[in-house]
């Protein structure tokens, strides 16, 4: 939202610079369109490279946000420059629209900015080395645990014993490298990342950190029944299958053989329903056919979910199975449920009993949670109703985690490499495009010198924001001690998509100011930042409200990306103005005009006067 608006700020930009040179409506908006366009092209595909890039090295969060940056950008292309141009065309046509009036924050400035250039460059270097001060205090404390591994934990407190997040830190510190996130509301949910890669000796020392005030399970169990076969076609169990046994009854070692009976004489075993009747008069032969193929079944839904709830080569439930209906009272996920069910099964030592966890809206791999689950277990009745009796009284002693994750060193190396990759090639694709759109190379070294330091900024205030939230009273700002997770690197190259779109917009203004002339000098520079600045500062007013809202109501998961982005804009604005116009001077190799010397022509350059 934006970044969309930045086309159309070009646009209107320029029918405001028409009108001013007093041409017709009908020349204004065609001019404003025409002439925004090949600026619009560039600040578009180098945002829609950084996109890719992120799309490339990103985990399923940042790839999802890497395809809404980049469809974003493609229907806003489509809408400011096709959409919105029709709309003109249709209203002045039909004299719907017969003026532009325009309100204008800037009048025409004659800011000297060439003058300022050193000052800036003092200010910027002073930033830049404080916040690199940070980032070597801090050391391996600044990075996430999607770069050094270890576990990431989420607690919850019970309705009656809320917690303050100071207080939270103050007993997790005996943890490793641990971060505190605020997720729920009323202070009392929070999610806790520490370098410590052990996911359950870290929900041990919680549980016993916060001993009495965690929320607990409290898990009852209805309707335990036999298991009723949901469809038809399932085969019941081989004849060479073997249940487990209990003190129930010992199952039979083989399917009994189809023969009829007179319908007045009842049978033992006589309650078995219709389907499962039909089902064993069928032939050997049919049986055979059938088993073959729900063993098909079991390995093509074996490879979709990697975690299963039984041990490979387990056959599947029929009708000798149970099913009972659990009911939590803090809602549960299907893989902390599926874990405490193999634990109680181990205890037993039942181990790799085949059951299934069902609930009406979960979908394999979700991690969503739920208070309702309905358990399959092919186990007889007596020792299902054992099983659930231990899993009430164990549970209810349990704090409640609801997301547990571990992140091993392998992968977080992997993911450290991927982010440096990243963000090297988004510097190398910036300087290739401009090189070729702008033909001169200097144009994109001056570009990525100006991103190098939105970059290192960033960086900087990241690392600096765990002294700014911890001693020096901004809590109200609602500044944590931010590391540098996958989001942050998200936001980075984020920040260099926008970035680059000021500047690159100030540089054709330049190459439209220079024309067909040889040299560069401070007078054009400075009238090209003087004609852009109400546009900076209108798409930077624009993007900066969005990121706002984004870091006061966006929660802890987007916390980190949006702070990170803030700052990305203000030092995208200020260096879009003082470092990356400006470094093109200084870069300038000497005019290699006969008769003029390299002094001569430096000042000459450097002058910002006619």
């Amino acid at each position: 939202v934006g970044l969309a608006v930045d086309a159309n700020v070009l646009i209107y930009e320029r029918m405001r610079e028409e009108q001013k040179r007093g041409a017709s409506l009908r020349m204004a908006i065609r001019n404003g369109y025409s002439r925004a366009f090949s600026t619009i092209i560039d600040s578009h595909v180098t945002t829609i490279a950084t996109g890719i890039v992120l799309f490339a090295i990103g985990s399923d969060q940042i790839k999802g946000f890497a395809v809404t940056l980049i469809l974003g950008l493609l229907v806003s292309l489509y809408t400011s420059v096709y959409v919105t141009r029709v709309v003109f065309d249709v209203f002045e046509k039909n004299r719907w629209l017969i003026k532009l009036n325009m309100m204008q924050w800037f009048r025409q400035t004659n800011i000297d900015f060439m003058r300022l250039m050193r000052p800036a460059a003092m200010v910027s270097l002073i930033v830049i080395c404080v916040g690199l001060v940070g980032v070597l205090a801090r050391g391996k404390d600044l990075l996430d645990i999607d770069f050094i591994g270890g576990s990431s934990v989420q607690i919850q407190f019970k309705s009656d014993q809320p917690q303050d997040i100071a207080e939270v830190r103050k007993v997790v510190s005996v943890l490793p490298d641990t971060t505190v996130s605020a997720v729920g509301i009323n202070n009392l949910e929070y999610k806790l990342d520490t370098s410590q890669p052990d996911v359950n000796q870290v929900r041990d020392i919680l549980q016993d950190a916060f001993a009495g005030k965690l929320n607990t399970y409290s898990m009852t169990c209805k309707n335990i029944r036999p298991f009723q076969a949901r469809k038809k076609a399932e085969a019941p169990l081989p004849a060479e299958t073997k249940l487990p046994l209990t003190a129930d009854k010992e199952p039979a070692a083989e399917a009994p053989k189809p023969e009829t009976t007179d319908p007045e004489t009842p049978k033992a075993d006589e309650t078995k329903t219709d389907e499962t009747k039909t089902d064993e008069t069928k032939t050997d032969e049919t049986k055979t056919d059938e088993t073959k193929t729900e063993e098909t079944k079991t390995d093509e839904t074996k490879a979709e979910t990697p975690s299963t709830d039984h041990a490979p080569g387990e056959p599947a439930l029929s009708d000798a199975g149970t099913s009972a209906d659990l009911q939590f009272s803090a809602a549960i996920n299907h893989a902390t449920l599926r874990d405490r069910v193999n634990a109680q099964l181990k205890a037993q030592g039942l181990e790799g009993t085949y059951f299934e966890l069902t609930n009406p809206e979960y979908t394999t791999g979700s991690s969503s949670r739920y208070s309702n689950w309905t358990i399959n277990i092919l186990l007889p009745q007596g020792a299902t109703e054992k099983l659930v009796t231990s899993m009430e009284q164990k549970l209810s002693s349990e704090a409640v985690f609801p997301a547990a994750n571990q992140i091993g060193g392998k992968v977080a190396g992997k993911t450290k490499l991927a982010a440096i990759y990243a963000i090297l090639a988004s510097l190398v694709i910036i300087i290739v495009y401009v090189w070729i759109r702008f033909q001169n190379v200097l144009f994109g070294l001056a570009a990525v010198v100006a991103l190098i330091h939105d970059v290192l900024v960033a960086l900087g205030f990241i690392a600096l924001s765990y002294w700014m939230s911890n001693n020096l009273g901004m809590e109200w700002l609602l500044v944590d001690p931010f590391k540098i997770s996958l989001a942050v690197v998200a936001a980075l190259l984020t920040i260099v998509g926008y970035s680059i779109n000021d500047t690159i917009v100030i540089f054709d203004r330049i190459r439209e100011i220079r024309g067909k002339s040889l040299d560069l000098t401070g007078k054009m520079i400075n009238q090209a930042v003087n004609e852009t600045l109400s546009r900076t500062f209108i798409t930077s007013g624009t993007v900066f409200i969005a990121t706002t809202i984004l870091y006061v109501f966006g929660g802890a998961g987007i916390h980190p990306f949006a702070f990170a982005m803030l700052i990305g804009v203000i030092s995208g604005t200020y260096s879009t103005i003082f470092i990356a116009a400006p470094i093109l001077l200084l870069m300038k190799p000497p005019s290699a005009r006969p008769g003029t010397t390299r002094a001569a022509n430096h000042l000459s350059v450097t002058s910002s006067r006619p």
